[in-house]
């Protein structure tokens, strides 16, 4: 995990706007899970 979120903040995915808002996306989405996880 902590490799693919070195590997994005070096990409130039977030200069793609198609792709910043897929990734923003899925950053989200993992987001969600976590807080799921928590309550759990």
């Amino acid at each position: 995990m902590k490799v693919a979120y070195q590997q994005i903040r070096k990409s130039k995915v977030w200069q793609n706007p198609k792709k910043r808002k897929q990734l923003e996306k899925l950053l989200t989405q993992l987001e969600a899970l976590s807080k799921e996880e928590e309550k759990n």
